[in-house]
């Protein structure tokens, strides 16, 4: 009788050791999926912000490129904003005459130039192409009052932009860097910045 008592006293001490060994298991098993599916939702994120970075900056950047320096606008603070003449036409294809200059202006006579801003509180980077009647920059009350949140958005999550251009005419380039930002569904913030000096061809 009491070898039976304590066989079976064993017997429950062993179960209850069984369950807590099975539950802690069964704890780390589900804490390693949930890591494990939260790290592929949070690489997923930064592969799309990254590509979307990719696509946003190549347009830019070889329209600014192929752009002229002294035409260059550029407001760092408040709305963030910067402008420059292009001759690139309506389908994109750099226009030159046939000494192979470029042709800055539009058939009608007007110049053509690409704005590129933020409108105030949103992450949002448009652009805008307008027609001005010189091809003098333009001036920061004229830069601004185009920033109306309209054009074409290039993006939904760039909350930061600045474009630093150098003092000195010969200097032909400009500093460019754009944060984008984006959440994981897991609620993380990712967060990736471009960076490029940009050389100015004309």
């Amino acid at each position: 009788g009491e070898l039976m008592k304590s066989f079976k006293a064993l017997t429950l001490v062993e179960s209850l050791i069984t369950l807590m060994i099975l539950s802690l298991l069964s704890g780390i098993l589900i804490w390693m999926i949930l890591l494990a599916k939260t790290s592929m939702e949070s690489s997923k994120n930064r592969t799309y912000l990254r590509q979307e970075m990719q696509i946003v900056t190549t347009g830019m950047v070889r329209e600014l490129q192929d752009s002229r320096k002294k035409s260059l606008a550029v407001i760092n603070q408040g709305v963030k904003s910067f402008s420059f003449i292009s001759a690139r036409n309506v389908s994109g294809k750099f226009v030159t005459d046939t000494s192979g200059a470029p042709v800055w202006q539009n058939v009608d006579g007007t110049w053509r130039f690409i704005i590129y801003y933020i409108p105030a509180n949103t992450t949002n980077l448009m652009r805008k192409e307008i027609s001005k009647s010189t091809d003098n920059a333009l001036s920061s009350s004229e830069l601004l009052s185009f920033c109306d949140g309209k054009g074409e958005k290039l993006s939904s999550m760039v909350n930061d932009m600045s474009l630093t251009i150098p003092v000195a005419e010969k200097d032909k380039y400009a500093d460019i860097s754009i944060t984008f930002q984006s959440k994981s569904r897991a609620g993380k913030t990712d967060r990736m910045t471009f960076q490029s000096r940009i050389f100015i061809s004309n």
